[in-house]
């Protein structure tokens, strides 16, 4: 039974993720209606019913405004107001909502606390949105045979195309015959291409730490799920895992911050590595940041194993892997495509999850919590080195001096 559908927060996410993806969500039959919720009055689209929301009204009495019974909702507003509405909503709303969060899920400890506590008591009915998770990293969990065969990604032959004939069936949890055990792993994701490498366009819940500001918060949730949702291959990354912490601020970054009246103390950091161990003891590097790369994108995984490596371009979102010495044999075998509604796999896995179809063997809002957990502890770590660099750095160039 489809559902109507609100989505909080009518920006960027909406119009560049949300929008494109929702005729092949009504075509699937799991949304019906769709309006959205924003504090300023939106250009009209057919078919989207507009609300605007009245300074300090409440989100549960907006949402039972709108007539919707039992309406699946997506908080993708303010990064600081994420925990505090969606505990709002699911205690308060009388419509009786389902809910997917868009990450930064919790910007502190109390929002942490707060949204353990209410996926603890609403797990049937709340969810969490990954992207590098549920969709740019969807070869690589094929890869470990984390994916449903009965799931859409198998059914729908747009998410996942096959670059070697039959290679989903034959690669489907083949990491540790392809590769052998884990030894390291490396997870980069790099941006300075286009918009990405641009300072001007962030907005300061991505620059001011009090909002959730600062790049481990932007992109820690990508660099580590993917890599989470493997720990039966490599072993349990958690809080314990971490072992160092290195910050860098972009010098044009700073002097944005600046502009907008953010103190230096304040603005969150727009590089950063961290350092980890797994409970395997499979060694785990982690780089990211933005405005970096010489203004080119560099987003990568890579495992390396006694018998060869996994080579995972998360760029393009193509899979290979070499066996052994023999490089000939590298050669790109499952892709996710991201070359129509991107955003189509991520919605539509949070909604089936909620539905009581998880396309996965893991439950990924456990993992999303998770990553989120080590993304706030990685803050409260005294780093062992900082820095500044200039716009357009290559990343391992920032901590040489």
């Amino acid at each position: 039974m489809p559902r109507n559908l609100i989505i909080v927060g009518a920006g960027n996410y909406w119009f560049n993720l949300v929008q494109p993806a929702l005729p092949k969500l009504i075509e699937s039959g799991l949304v019906n209606k769709v309006t959205t919720i924003d504090i300023t009055e939106q250009n009209p689209i057919e078919g989207v019913e507009q609300v605007v929301r009245k300074k300090e009204q409440p989100l549960y009495e907006v949402v039972d405004k709108i007539g919707y019974d039992n309406p699946l909702i997506i908080l993708s507003h303010a990064n600081n107001l994420h925990t505090p509405e969606a505990v709002d909503v699911m205690e308060n709303a009388k419509s009786k909502p389902k809910l997917l969060i868009e990450k930064p899920y919790a910007i502190n400890s109390e929002d942490l606390n707060a949204l353990k506590d209410l996926l603890e008591r609403e797990k049937e009915n709340t969810g969490l949105l990954e992207y590098y998770l549920t969709m740019k990293g969807i070869p690589l969990l094929v890869l470990g045979g984390l994916v449903k065969k009965d799931s859409f990604y198998f059914a729908d032959k747009t998410i996942i195309k096959e670059l070697t004939s039959n290679a989903l069936e034959e690669q489907n949890g083949k990491i540790r015959e392809a590769i052998g055990n884990p030894i390291y792993a490396l997870s980069e994701t790099l941006e300075g291409e286009g918009s990405y490498g641009t300072i001007e366009h962030r907005n300061l819940s991505l620059v001011d730490r009090i909002l959730g500001g600062g790049m481990i918060q932007d992109l820690g949730q990508h660099s580590l799920t993917p890599l989470m949702a493997l720990e039966d291959y490599i072993g349990k990354i958690d809080t314990a895992s971490l072992k160092e912490v290195k910050v860098a601020h972009c010098k044009e970054y700073l002097d944005f911050a600046k502009s907008r009246g953010i103190p230096k103390d304040r603005t969150g950091e727009s590089y950063a590595e961290l350092k980890f161990v797994t409970s395997s003891g499979v060694l785990l590097d982690v780089c990211l940041g933005k405005y970096v790369e010489k203004c080119s994108n560099q987003r990568r995984i890579i495992i390396l194993g006694t018998r060869g490596t996994v080579i995972y371009d998360m760029t393009n979102n193509i899979l290979s892997y070499q066996h052994g010495d023999d490089n000939k044999n590298i050669k790109p075998l499952l892709e996710a495509d991201k070359k129509g509604a991107k955003y189509l796999a991520v919605l539509r896995a949070g909604i089936e999850y909620l539905e009581g179809r998880n396309p996965f063997s893991f439950n990924p809002a456990e993992i999303a919590f998770e990553a989120q957990k080590i993304v706030l502890n990685s803050l409260l770590v005294p780093p062992a080195q900082k820095a500044e660099y200039q716009q357009g750095t290559m990343h391992d160039e920032i901590f040489k001096s």
